[in-house]
């Protein structure tokens, strides 16, 4: 494609009105920069009649007078949700569009499907906004780093979470306080449950692994542990430790697997993720040329987001986007696990004999500890929190040490465990 191209928005929102004034305001360097010129000829909202902040030629509740209009060359979609999003990017694939999505539940669940149908029908997708918004990630891994193989990713890829366990650490405030100034500052939604209980960066870490490690990877079947249960005792043990703890999507190679999971993880303050703070994403990316690589900035936000889906359009019209490479050699993840570091904590009762059989339950899973803390408060609540760092063991053994803890009754509360990053 050359010249003026047409863009059809299937969504015309908050994403959708920073993509049409980021055209505008730099409409000049990226015709300097490619030669092309992109007109928004028309976007897909629920009420036509509704007023705008941005004007455009015209608006539809039909999303075929998108796909259909011969003035159409790319069609972006920015809807959300898995449908009929997915059925409006197939029919406009079908009807001889290129498309562009920020979608990441719809590249979860159905990347494959799409990726195959835009193969078929010699069609190009662009989804580089459908992950940490306006990082780069999948033009590095595609391009930057396509000479290395890659062993490892480890990323802070939601900023929900990471604006939460920010003013956690930096407040000393309990979760539900930070959840709730990060509602109030629209960092996190009414219902944030999606963000916060790790699904949001289990879908970006799906669609990462194939890029990354050229597997398929279903994004239920990743381990995922949300950040609910993460209290003040924790962010301080780990502050006293010289830690901190952040919300990490990793993925790693082991032998002929890859260890995927999603974790809140106590990370060492010398750690180049320990210092991305607030909405602000980052991704360590480990090649076997390169060593290690990080990227990082805003993972969402409607300008940080429609910078992203302008380079994907760029990249379509000039020949680029998702191409054979990433259907050839794709196989299903062979999924494996790593021994790591853990950090534990166990509410329990302030009586002789509770820390002995913490310990004891521990041992029968081969559990050896590294360090321990225990604070018993001695007062009428007669509660105590015992804290434990331990050597390097699986995420097996220590399911099964809280199942025989929980079933002998010693706790006044859920244990919990989260793994230490290994410092890079």
């Amino acid at each position: 494609m050359i010249g003026k191209i047409g863009i059809g928005l299937l969504g015309y929102g908050n994403v959708g009105v920073g993509l049409v004034k980021l055209l505008e305001q730099s409409q000049e360097v990226v015709f300097s920069r490619t030669g092309l010129t992109f007109e928004v000829i028309g976007a897909l909202v629920r009420d036509p009649q509704k007023p705008r902040e941005v004007a455009l030629p015209f608006l539809t509740d039909d999303p075929a007078e998108i796909y259909l209009h011969s003035k159409v060359d790319i069609v972006v979609e920015i809807l959300g949700g898995i449908e009929p999003a997915t059925t409006y990017l197939l029919e406009a694939l079908k009807h001889g569009k290129h498309v562009v999505t920020a979608n990441k539940a719809v590249l979860a669940e159905n990347g494959s499907e799409i990726y195959g149908k835009a193969h078929s029908l010699k069609r190009r997708v662009g989804i580089e906004a459908a992950v940490c918004g306006g990082i780069p990630v999948i033009k590095a891994l595609n391009q930057g780093l396509v000479a290395n193989r890659i062993n490892g990713i480890d990323g802070i890829m939601n900023g929900t979470t990471n604006y939460i366990l920010s003013q956690m650490h930096r407040s000393d405030v309990s979760y539900q306080e930070a959840l709730t100034q990060a509602q109030n500052a629209g960092f996190a939604e009414p219902d944030p449950a999606l963000d916060v209980n790790g699904s949001d960066t289990a879908q970006k870490l799906s669609i990462l692994a194939r890029f990354a490690f050229g597997v398929d990877l279903p994004w239920k079947l990743i381990p995922r542990h949300g950040i609910e249960q993460i209290s003040s005792a924790d962010i301080h043990f780990a502050r006293k430790i010289g830690y901190v703890i952040r919300l990490i999507g990793s993925g790693h190679r082991n032998g002929s697997g890859i260890d995927f999971r999603v974790t809140p993880a106590l990370i060492p303050e010398r750690h180049p993720l320990a210092h991305v703070q607030d909405e602000y994403n980052a991704i360590t990316i480990r090649g076997d040329a390169v060593d290690n690589q990080m990227l990082y900035g805003k993972g969402a936000g409607a300008f940080p987001t429609a910078s992203a889906l302008l380079a994907d359009m760029v990249d379509v019209a000039t020949g680029g986007g998702i191409g054979i490479g990433q259907l050839n050699g794709i196989e299903p993840a062979q999924l494996t696990t790593l021994p790591t570091r853990y950090y534990l904590r166990f509410p329990i009762p302030d009586k002789p004999g509770a820390i002995g059989k913490l310990a004891m339950h521990l041992g029968e899973q081969k559990i050896s500890i590294r360090n321990a803390s225990a604070e018993l408060s001695g007062s009428a609540s007669n509660v105590g929190q015992v804290q434990i760092v331990t050597h390097q063991t699986y995420p097996s053994q220590i399911e099964k040490a809280f199942d025989k803890i929980i079933e002998d009754g010693l706790l006044l509360g859920d244990p919990v465990g989260f793994p230490i990053l290994n410092p890079s």
